[in-house]
């Protein structure tokens, strides 16, 4: 073939990469949705579902721990809310039946203890710099604690990651944990813990759990397609070269 067709080829690709046009493979993945949270369980096949640029994927409910005979909301029973904030994208977890609260325990002899276990990875297109968690509002003796292994999963003890975690309690009911650098993939184990006594229930209302891009790793948007068109040049240079 001649040189001017050779370079009018290029020309023809170059443009429609500029203007978005050029088809690219994707799989398709549903947005998230309020629902329970053995409906989220069962998104793990489909590879999950996103919020915004963030994907969040590998949901389980390991069987809740007891003590007593506390009243446990089943899988069902626990409601999950996506959240998109200004800097990042979460969920709220919340447990009712009939409007009573089941995150909620109370105690006529003894101890009464209950932990749910809540497991996600969250994949974002941005990198992803700290998480938020809170609890709101709680009551007596409660915890939630998230465990985040930045890179690997914490099932195979975030050999290859970094591991971090933080803990929210009645006397600090808000934290946020700065990974000690960007992330583009954390595995995340939630924690809730709730434990009663005689004359001292315990009970949280909600908690929600956020993961946030630095604003410094968010290119402008009308960067985006003017960034993704000149790595794609380069290559066909490259190519064109070799």
């Amino acid at each position: 073939m001649s040189r001017s067709f050779h370079l009018t080829r290029f020309c023809f690709l170059a443009g429609l990469v500029f203007a978005g046009l050029y088809p690219t493979a994707a799989v398709a993945v549903p947005v998230c949705t309020t629902g329970s949270l053995a409906s989220y369980v069962s998104l793990d096949s489909g590879g999950g579902c996103t919020i915004g640029d963030y994907t969040f994927l590998r949901f389980s409910d390991p069987t809740p721990s007891t003590k007593g005979s506390p009243t446990v909301a089943s899988p069902w029973e626990i409601t999950v809310t996506p959240i998109l904030t200004a800097t990042g994208a979460g969920f709220s977890f919340t447990a009712s039946e009939d409007s009573t609260n089941l995150f909620a325990i109370s105690s006529a002899s003894g101890t009464t203890a209950v932990t749910y276990y809540i497991d996600y990875s969250v994949d974002p297109a941005p990198i992803v710099g700290t998480a938020d968690l809170s609890i709101d509002p709680p009551h007596g003796n409660v915890a939630v604690t998230q465990m985040y292994c930045a890179a690997d999963v914490l099932a195979t003890g975030c050999r290859l990651g970094v591991k971090s975690q933080q803990t929210v309690t009645v006397s600090s009911p808000v934290s946020v944990i700065t990974f000690p650098s960007p992330q583009s993939f954390v595995d995340i184990d939630t924690d809730i813990c709730l434990s009663a006594t005689p004359g001292d229930p315990a009970s949280i209302d909600a908690i929600d759990s956020f993961v946030n891009t630095p604003a410094s790793a968010v290119p402008e948007p009308a960067t985006l397609p003017l960034t993704a068109g000149l790595f794609t040049l380069l290559f066909l240079v490259r190519r064109k070269r070799a």
